[in-house]
């Protein structure tokens, strides 16, 4: 329909390059293309969340590496979410993401522990063996004193990396973390 008179119907218009997704076009998840007008191309956008073209891969290539029994590490937390789901999860996580590797080679004991004055609702995710959301073994929440800590047994076989998922996606702070290694 031509609701404006211009010559040109619905989808066709100027202004459905702005409303993409509202036109019906939905994202094709690996052409290199922002198909639906979202802002997000290919497997950056949430459509493609599981779309086999774009592997779950939580850990991107800006990770912290956090070595065992070192002075706390200040680390802003902010940015783009890559990942909202985890196996080990039942909360949708919308913010972003901060990734700390722990490497291989850790044995018995370790403990991580996280503190942010404003990460009440924070999660954190223990990953093991790939970086990916499928790899998810533990997962814990931030009370409202900001503070978690996930406590396991390493393999030393195995690789490691704590994903601190910010409760929304519009905020960014300041968390402190430490690895021990007992």
């Amino acid at each position: 329909m031509d609701n404006d008179g211009d010559g040109v119907t619905d989808c066709a218009e100027v202004w459905c390059k702005a409303n993409m997704s509202e036109c019906g076009f939905t994202e094709d998840c690996s052409d290199g293309l922002d198909n639906d007008g979202d802002g997000y191309e290919d497997c950056a956008d949430a459509e493609c969340a599981g779309d086999t073209a774009c592997p779950a891969q939580a850990c991107g290539p800006q990770q912290h590496v956090l070595a065992c029994n070192e002075p706390p590490t200040d680390v802003l937390l902010g940015g783009s979410s890559h990942i909202d789901a985890y196996s080990c999860s039942d909360v949708e996580l919308p913010g972003g993401e901060l990734v700390f590797s722990l490497g291989s080679g850790l044995s018995g004991p370790v403990a991580w522990e996280g503190t942010s004055e404003l990460g009440a609702g924070a999660r954190a995710l223990l990953i093991a063996g790939e970086c990916a959301s499928t790899a998810c073994q533990q997962e814990t929440a931030a009370g409202f004193d900001g503070q978690m800590s996930i406590a396991w047994e390493a393999d030393p076989a195995l690789e490691y990396w704590i994903v601190v998922e910010n409760a929304s996606p519009w905020e960014a702070f300041v968390w402190q973390t430490t690895l021990s290694c007992l």
